[in-house]
């Protein structure tokens, strides 16, 4: 299993391929605030070297394993007579549970999940918007899918409702669809081997600008990845080829928060970040806010599933 400096590593780098290529919490929540002090990349490797890289999702017969998700992500396009903003969303509670019945163990799934996605294109001042919802839910027994299409601005706005009871694998499917949304996806190429991994991280603190910190208290590790010098994170990326040509970059925030237990779970992780590029022709501001943290809790459904067309013995 990657070790999770592989990972948090690999996701700044994929941060700045997913920020430039295209070219939650709030501040006081205390999950994520701390005494945080910079520390150096030996201290960052021994640190990390039995943590867990995931959020626990595999659940026992003694204990619950789930995920509370806040995500978004914002990309705007503008020139002198076009603007195009697309968004994209996914909030929601996901739990894990093992139950045994009748001596057999049964694989439980309680989920209240929403997808939003959006694009509102304004053309010499005339403005279409299509925005699609798509809300998932289970109640451990049964899946729903419950999808919404609106679209304003064109010479006759439309609107359309699907809802249905749906199968477990096409539940997973449309899971896998809309999480994906959250998933970078990269390839890890952070070395593992301690002197190689300690003149990665020098490099990325020497001549990206980057900052390493931590707080290790009694029963919690956090650990903190932002930007110490954001001239240097530019300059890195405009030699690295990594901004699009003729565009000028500039970062609000780029930050990551990664939150363990005193056993070495990932309970929380959080990253923020907004940039934009500049240009004679437009810019291009993109910003990514997710939140994601262990959950085991009740998952609130809706009252009734009345209305929902059962469709899931023909998936």
């Amino acid at each position: 299993m990657k070790k999770l400096l592989t990972v948090f590593l690999s996701c700044a780098l994929a941060i700045i391929l997913l920020t430039l290529t295209a070219c939650g919490a709030t501040a006081t929540d205390t999950t994520y605030a701390g005494n945080y002090e910079e520390v150096d990349a030996q201290t960052l490797y021994v640190s990390t070297r039995n943590v867990k890289n995931e959020i626990n999702e595999v659940p026992t017969l003694e204990s619950k394993a789930g995920i509370n998700v806040n995500f978004n992500f914002t990309h705007k396009t503008e020139t002198s007579d076009y603007t195009s903003i697309d968004k994209a969303s996914v909030y929601g509670k996901i739990v894990f549970a093992i139950e045994e019945i009748d001596g057999v163990e049964q694989r439980k799934i309680f989920a209240n999940l929403t997808y939003v996605a959006s694009n509102e294109t304004t053309i010499d001042g005339e403005k279409t918007n299509i925005t699609t919802t798509q809300k998932l839910y289970s109640d451990g027994e049964n899946f729903y899918s419950h999808l919404t299409q609106v679209a304003n601005g064109i010479e006759k706005p439309t609107k359309y409702e699907l809802k249905y009871k749906i199968s477990y694998d096409t539940f997973l499917e449309a899971l896998n669809e809309i999480t994906a949304e959250m998933d970078d996806n990269q390839t890890s190429q952070v070395p593992t081997a301690e002197n190689e991994f300690i003149t990665f991280v020098n490099n990325l603190k020497t001549n990206a600008g980057y900052r390493f910190a931590m707080e290790n208290g009694e029963n919690e590790l956090k650990i903190k990845v932002d930007l110490a010098d954001k001239d240097k994170f530019v300059e890195y990326n405009e030699d690295n080829g990594l901004c699009e040509e003729g565009f000028s970059l500039s970062v609000n925030k780029m930050e990551m928060f990664y939150v363990f237990d005193k056993e070495g779970n990932l309970i929380a992780t959080k990253l923020a970040n907004s940039t934009k590029q500049s240009s004679p022709y437009g810019n291009i501001s993109i910003s990514i806010d997710m939140d994601t943290r262990a959950y085991t809790g009740a998952v609130s459904l809706p009252s009734s599933f009345e209305g929902f067309t059962d469709v899931s013995l023909f998936d």
